[in-house]
């Protein structure tokens, strides 16, 4: 704890999406708006954008 008072920061919380709803999302993308699937799954839109962007890295 610092000299405030508040505990320090923690790792940031696991993703709620599973394997199987970000596979489900990168097959909808095509067709639906990030604010439409985040609705859908009871997520932000910039959880959809980083299911995105994560599913089309290639390795190196």
């Amino acid at each position: 704890m610092g000299t405030s008072g508040r505990a320090p920061y923690q790792r940031r919380p696991p993703g709620r999406l599973t394997d199987a709803e970000r596979q489900t999302i990168r097959t909808l993308a095509s067709s639906r708006t990030l604010r439409d699937l985040a609705a859908e799954f009871a997520v932000s839109h910039e959880t959809i954008r980083q299911a995105l962007r994560q599913g089309t890295a290639v390795p190196a």
